[in-house]
């Protein structure tokens, strides 16, 4: 299966791009765009988003996404946190960029998709929104103009819910339906239409509380939902995690778990394999400790649950870590799990291409952030940690 799904990818990717980037000289314009990579948003404007041999390309350019994650817009706050702090999304993402990260993951509710919903009076103050949909539209166009790629992600239909009552894209009382998903992925979509800068859109966040057999049914719809819409991006789509699912043996973190994606893969043609972006959320021991955690030969051991839960699908998908972080404090045994999946990552094909770490600003009780907790330094180890990933990728 593996063998054949990386032949169709090859061919359905060969058969998007322009003539001169395929044919007999296809490996010598690869290798040439290759030197390319670190192009941003301002330097080209992209008519399709499209996977090759586990890679990303922006037309015939392949694209690194070296990325954080920046919560808020998907809480009832409807913007980013932090600027209580009397910085701007302007100097925010400059300080992003100057660090070396090229993307911004960007978590919403369809909140901040209506233009009658009000952001939090802190954003108000700062000078943004009013409203929701306002206050999107702003933090998107601040991240292209500092040269950031976006990846919008659908956290949950309510911003007033999340984790453990959000197992579903749909609401268990019937007052968030499919349908409803469906028509917000739509408007996700056609927002990013003018936005060259948007890679793609990240179906459902964590999807913990159905089988992989109803996700992936989901999954395609949302997919193709989203393709109609707006045909230039990408799909990430997520991984589940124990609920009537095989994990090989091992506790699967929420979004982590493809175990039985490689026997029953996301159909091709609801979403195309050049399209598809497979992105697993995984962590270590600071946000819940695993029985594997406490195996000897900790943390070698995870090489393997890694490949079982996700990491079999690298060789013949993009497969693009959507979360992953901690707090890294030295000697922990999360600092230690961080130092392997960062040196798992680039052992795989692609996965140090594409990865967004959890997360940028500090208020994650149990990771922490990029950002110090004075709203302004950066934290150093963790910088070092991720400049491990970009230099491989490089």
């Amino acid at each position: 299966m593996k063998r054949a799904l990386s032949s169709f990818i090859a061919a359905a990717c060969l058969a998007t791009l322009p003539t001169a980037f395929a044919g007999a000289q296809g490996g010598v314009q690869i290798a040439r765009a290759q030197a390319q990579t670190r192009l941003s948003p301002h330097q080209i404007q992209p008519q399709q988003f499209h996977v090759y041999q586990s890679r990303i390309y922006a037309d015939r350019r392949p694209i690194h996404l070296f990325g954080l994650n920046w919560s808020g817009l998907e809480t009832r706050d409807r913007a980013p946190h932090g600027l209580w702090a009397g910085r701007s999304l302007q100097d925010y993402f400059a300080q992003i960029k100057q660090a070396g990260f090229t993307a911004i993951r960007l978590p919403v509710s369809p909140d901040v998709l209506d233009d009658r919903k009000k952001v939090a009076d802190w954003a108000q103050d700062a000078g943004y929104g009013p409203t929701g949909l306002k206050m999107l539209t702003q933090t998107v166009d601040a991240a292209a103009r500092a040269g950031l790629w976006v990846v919008l992600g659908y956290n949950g239909h309510d911003s007033k819910v999340s984790g453990g009552d959000a197992p579903a894209p749909y609401a268990r009382d019937g007052s968030y339906k499919v349908e409803d998903w469906l028509n917000d992925l739509a408007r996700m979509a056609q927002f990013a239409q003018q936005r060259h800068y948007v890679v793609g859109i990240d179906l459902f966040n964590e999807p913990h509380g159905i089988s992989w057999s109803e996700w992936k049914g989901l999954a395609e719809r949302g997919g193709q939902q989203v393709l109609r819409y707006n045909p230039r991006l990408l799909v990430f789509v997520q991984g589940v995690a124990e609920t009537r699912t095989d994990t090989a043996g091992y506790g699967a973190f929420w979004g982590s778990n493809f175990v039985e994606a490689r026997r029953r893969p996301i159909n091709n043609a609801m979403i195309p394999a050049h399209k598809l972006v497979l992105s697993p959320h995984v962590y270590g021991p600071d946000v819940y400790m695993m029985p594997y955690f406490k195996k000897a030969g900790y943390p070698l051991n995870m090489f393997a649950i890694w490949d079982a839960h996700f990491g079999h699908m690298a060789s013949s998908n993009a497969v693009c870590a959507g979360e992953f972080g901690g707090k890294y404090r030295r000697g922990s045994k999360d600092a230690n799990w961080q130092d392997a999946f960062v040196s798992y990552m680039n052992q795989r094909p692609g996965m140090s291409y594409c990865w967004f770490y959890w997360q940028f600003n500090p208020n994650s009780d149990d990771t922490g952030g990029v950002l110090g907790e004075d709203w302004q330094s950066l934290n150093s180890r963790k910088l070092s940690l991720l400049g491990r990933l970009k230099s491989a990728a490089r």
